[in-house]
């Protein structure tokens, strides 16, 4: 291969990345029998983590620049690579930043998981790391028996309803309408379609199951309004 076609690989090998994350979101939802599960609807109440498919993606990011920088590497010390010292250098301090950045962004992402017991929803609050990533989610618990109704919104501020600077896409957000009237929110931007409706259907299950049903028919419905 030539050093271009290495360059030009890893762009073809995300895209199909992207593409099996988007089809297969799910399974990025795991359950954990967690023991002793109450029984709802003939179904299991497990313990579910639903991390984000960026940290596969970083991975995957992660594993081919690492390879091209290894390959950036060994050129450079075999002399293998064009005469011109800018191009020499500059392949090697890009590949070299590229790892950086995405071992900093690793953690950040790791950090985007949501988790569903019997009793309640969580979400941690979002790394900074190191002041490159914002913080658009703040720590949530809600427990289902509390909840008096959900919404799906689209919103160009964090977690906390605060605007965030140059931060103009909307992000999708589950909001929970609590009982004494507080709405907490959980952003759902960096989960899949499939993944959002999967914890939407586990909500109003879980909800169900511990005796406070919710007004909501479907996520698909939620999703729509």
């Amino acid at each position: 291969w030539t050093f271009s076609e290495i360059l030009i690989s890893p762009i073809l090998y995300l895209s199909a990345v992207r593409l099996s994350i988007e089809s297969y979101g799910r399974s990025f939802c795991r359950g954990v029998d967690i023991g002793g599960g109450r029984v709802y609807n003939g179904t299991n109440m497990k313990r579910y983590y639903c991390a984000s498919p960026v940290v596969f993606i970083l991975g995957c990011i992660g594993a081919t620049f690492l390879a091209v920088a290894g390959y950036v590497i060994a050129a450079f010390a075999l002399g293998k690579m064009d005469d011109n010292l800018w191009l020499k250098w500059g392949g090697f301090a890009g590949a070299l930043l590229i790892i950086v950045f995405v071992l900093v962004a690793i953690p950040h992402f790791v950090r985007k998981r949501i988790q569903l017991t019997q009793t309640e929803i969580s979400v941690r609050t979002d790394s900074a790391c190191l002041g490159v990533f914002r913080k658009l989610q703040y720590i949530v618990e809600v427990k289902f028996s509390e909840i008096a109704g959900l919404s799906y919104i689209f919103s160009t501020t964090d977690s906390l309803g605060k605007g965030q600077f140059m931060l103009l896409t909307p992000m999708p957000y589950l909001v929970f309408i609590c009982k004494d009237g507080r709405k907490k929110r959980i952003n759902l931007y960096y989960f899949s379609k499939g993944q959002r409706r999967k914890i939407i259907r586990e909500v109003l299950l879980r909800a169900a199951a511990s005796g406070n049903p919710l007004p909501v028919t479907s996520a698909e419905e939620l999703m729509k309004r």
